[in-house]
């Protein structure tokens, strides 16, 4: 059983690593972006301001994740669209990641106004670690990305407390 987890800077050759060993539901949501694994993770970890691994103690790779700064934002607020990927070993470390994700997510998000992305609405275990997390989901996209699936964007305003904000509409949107 694993107990210890590392955070690091992500490394050379990490998304690819990940990309052969996604979560299925992982790589369902990246197939309904139109995007391949391996090209997405690159782009991903290129773009984030402080691209993460997550991996075990003996040095398995879990996951990835980061922030990647909205170039398009408007400049008296900063946005980030958080992300996270990660392999089916994930479920075996669940206590321990749960432990350390909080507090790794106020880390990641100092310097940004607001955090929004999307997520596949077919995955319920996504949406509620994010509630979780404190994001609330705002808006329901019917037919979003090339295979028109369902998607919910989500939103968190570093610094306040999970379910601060829109906690009705959450359970509406889920």
């Amino acid at each position: 059983m694993v107990t210890t987890l590392e955070a690091h800077r992500a490394r050379a050759g990490d998304a690819a690593r990940l990309a052969a060993c996604l979560r299925p539901a992982d790589r369902a949501e990246l197939q309904a972006l139109g995007r391949a694994p391996r090209e997405a993770l690159n782009d991903a970890v290129a773009a984030s301001l402080e691209p993460m691994a997550l991996s075990c103690g003996d040095g398995r790779l879990i996951a990835l994740y980061g922030v990647v700064p909205y170039p398009d934002a408007d400049r008296l607020a900063r946005i980030g669209a958080p992300w996270m990927m990660a392999t089916p070993m994930l479920a075996a470390v669940r206590a321990p990641f749960l432990r350390g994700c909080r507090a790794e997510l106020t880390r990641l998000e100092q310097g940004f106004d607001l955090l929004a992305n999307r997520v596949d609405a077919r995955n319920a275990l996504h949406r509620r670690w994010l509630r979780w997390l404190g994001f609330s989901f705002v808006r329901r996209l019917e037919a979003f990305g090339p295979e028109r699936r369902p998607f919910l964007e989500f939103v968190k305003t570093p610094g306040l407390e999970p379910g601060a904000m829109g906690g009705r509409l959450c359970a509406t949107l889920s």
